[in-house]
């Protein structure tokens, strides 16, 4: 996995996936294609032992997966912080992963900050799983549109964080704060918007260039 390095490479599936299996008396040997997430298991151990799920819990319960073969989880996900010891020689800035695949295509999100907490550096790498299921190719790229998409999914998931850039239309403004990409109205190439709100409450967008892939020194 260091291919992706230490923070990316934690989220290929050479790491996240963990074989689940599960023995029922009442249910023959088989191998079942689905998508499962750790806090599946205990709503599907209860679900098991008739026992009612929580609505606190998040997860759900694979028994309708294991018995009729019904889609459970569309998308998964995966995230991590991490902050670095105080004088580490091997990293100098607190970053933030999230992942989300479905049966297709796989998109992680890292983002690394600076000790003011402003965004220093942002990475994309995009997986078409079917193809590449060893994740060895980053397509973000060449598939803009199924990144912007998984990028929604996942901040529907985990939310927007305060000065992010995320893969949505310009025009959408969430508030002061908050940093957008889009494109550019007149040529369509790729823009950075930076939102920001005057002592009358009015909200104003600012163009910052960018260009596809990475993002750097954003302060």
């Amino acid at each position: 996995f260091m291919r992706g390095g230490p923070i990316t490479g934690t989220f290929y599936d050479d790491v996240l996936h963990v074989p689940l299996v599960i023995r029922h008396p009442d249910i023959g040997p088989k191998r079942i294609p689905g998508l499962a997430q750790m806090i599946d298991v205990a709503p599907t151990i209860l679900d098991f032992a008739g026992i009612s799920v929580p609505n606190s819990f998040e997860g759900k319960s694979l028994v309708p997966l294991i018995i009729r073969n019904e889609t459970i989880n569309e998308f998964i996900f995966a995230g991590s912080s991490f902050t670095p010891p105080a004088g580490s020689v091997f990293f100098n800035a607190s970053t933030l992963a999230m992942a989300v695949r479905n049966m297709e295509w796989k998109l992680i999100k890292v983002i690394a900050y600076s000790e003011n907490k402003t965004i220093e550096k942002m990475d994309y790498n995009l997986y078409n799983l079917k193809k590449d299921p060893e994740e060895t190719e980053n397509v973000f790229d060449g598939h803009r549109e199924i990144g912007m998409h998984l990028e929604e999914i996942i901040r529907e998931r985990f939310g927007l964080l305060p000065v992010e850039k995320n893969l949505m239309p310009a025009e959408e403004i969430h508030g002061a704060g908050w940093l957008l990409a889009g494109e550019k109205r007149d040529s369509n190439t790729p823009a950075l918007f930076y939102i920001t709100e005057d002592d009358t409450g009015n909200l104003s967008v600012s163009e910052i260039s960018l260009g596809l892939g990475n993002v750097t020194g954003i302060h």
